[in-house]
């Protein structure tokens, strides 16, 4: 099929090269006209003689086999793939979540920080829609700006909309 391929492009250049030198060849008269009509109607069979080839050959119910059947594996091959995908889905919904988790628990760390509040450890728990489930925060120590675990809670529902029953403080 390849080897038809490269002897129909070889056939074109050579076409191509034949009606440029005829077009530099030929006279300006009322035969021009003509000429090119010929020219015309082997350029059109050079470029159909493949595609006759193809139906004159008998390799037309072949190559339909041939396709068919590629198909038929490549659905196969999309089937299992599809597993695949849905493992892959997971993993990134699992890494989107863990990232979501990370930079809620660093945000909350820094903003407490900022209010001069010692923060040990934020832990946060979400839900399957992202959901904040708890967050639970270990404090070291306390500031003049947060004296109190109340005063905790109270910062973080008002930064971040959460109910205060959903924030957990723990502290020396």
């Amino acid at each position: 099929m390849i080897e038809g391929f490269k002897v129909w492009i070889n056939s074109m250049l050579c076409i191509g090269i034949f009606v440029l030198f005829i077009k530099l060849v030929i006279p300006n008269n009322h035969l021009k006209k003509y000429i090119y009509s010929m020219i015309g109607i082997i350029t059109i069979i050079t470029v159909i003689s493949p595609v006759m080839n193809f139906f004159e050959n008998d390799t037309m119910e072949s190559s339909l086999n041939q396709v068919i059947s590629d198909i038929s594996s490549n659905e196969m091959a999309i089937s299992v793939d599809n597993s695949n995908i849905n493992k892959y889905q997971d993993l990134n919904n699992q890494a989107v979540k863990q990232g979501f988790i990370d930079k809620l628990s660093d945000d909350i760390k820094s903003k407490l920080e900022n209010k001069g509040v010692s923060i040990k450890d934020v832990e946060v728990n979400l839900d399957n829609e992202y959901g904040i489930e708890k967050i639970k925060i270990a404090v070291k120590k306390y500031s003049q700006n947060c004296p109190d675990s109340g005063s905790v809670i109270t910062f973080v529902k008002n930064e971040y909309d959460i109910d205060s029953s959903k924030v957990e403080v723990r502290g020396e």
